[in-house]
């Protein structure tokens, strides 16, 4: 492991802005926020059928832009936003995430929620689209927003479920350049290796760098006991992909500092990766 100073260093400049809080008990403190910042209002925006997924109903609206259509669900804020460019037949989604209004007349719950909103915009684009438009696009810059700290969503996922986040909903990894296409093919799959088949379980110099990472929050008592039951519970698991399944971190300093000493031991890198979904 080549970690040198870089887990000395790199969250000094959180120290200030720090606050500790139960990170899935606050939920008015905590969003997910995929692509780019949502939009707030739906002006212009018309028509709208009801679409059902599960215990949900999703109205798909859209508006014409320059020629160019405007799709959105949600009314108070986007849950999805995406773009269907004038004699063209890709659509390209500009925004992805979560607010509890997406959905009529009932509170929208966090992924089974989401998970319908991207599933419900599919079968739609499907159904009224389908001679019109190949492809669906999107860029994966996820993230989850915990106490003003940006948590990488893909890195989050690839090490909890060992899966690309956008997989579950049928893209697939995407350029227009098939030769980089093909190296970011051969690079996630020596990922997968390097970190399910090979070495998810837990090695002892982990915990080392782990609260070497910390130290620059010693005096912070919260941290510590939450860093001593990780050390056990990756003891009991020996496994991080079964920890990250059975565990719900309680801080957003060592939620996004534990993230990150993954990608850095593992030398992951899954940011800016583009995805398909073919009509």
């Amino acid at each position: 492991m080549l970690y040198s100073n870089y887990f000395k260093d790199i969250y000094y400049n959180a120290i200030s802005t720090y606050k500790s809080y139960d990170l899935y008990a606050d939920k008015k403190k905590i969003s997910a926020i995929f692509l780019s910042d949502l939009f707030n209002k739906n002006n212009g925006m018309y028509g709208g059928k009801s679409y059902k997924y599960k215990n949900y109903n999703f109205i798909v609206m859209k508006s014409k832009n320059n020629n160019d259509t405007v799709f959105v669900i949600g009314k108070e804020q986007h849950c999805l936003r995406a773009t269907l460019a004038n004699n063209n037949n890709t659509i390209v989604i500009q925004t992805f995430g979560y607010y509890p209004t997406c959905s009529e007349g009932k509170k929208m719950e966090r992924k089974i929620g989401t998970n319908g909103v991207m599933k419900t915009f599919i079968n739609y684009i499907k159904k009224k689209y389908k001679n019109n438009v190949k492809k669906i696009i999107l860029s994966d810059n996820a993230y989850i927003t915990c106490n003003k700290k940006n948590i990488q969503m893909s890195l989050y996922y690839f090490f909890k479920y060992g899966k690309l986040y956008y997989e579950k909903y049928g893209f697939e990894l995407y350029s227009n350049n098939e030769n980089e296409l093909n190296d970011i093919k051969k690079r996630i799959k020596t990922y997968k290796t390097k970190y399910i088949e090979k070495n998810q379980f837990v090695k002892k110099d982990f915990f080392k760098y782990f609260k070497l990472s910390i130290k620059p929050l010693k005096n912070n008592k919260n941290i510590y006991d939450e860093y001593k039951l990780i050390k056990n519970k990756l003891t009991q698991y020996n496994s991080y992909m079964i920890f990250l399944q059975n565990y719900k971190f309680q801080d957003c300093v060592l939620f996004d500092i534990f993230i990150k000493l993954l990608a850095h031991n593992f030398q992951i890198d899954l940011t800016d990766l583009e995805y398909v979904y073919y009509i």
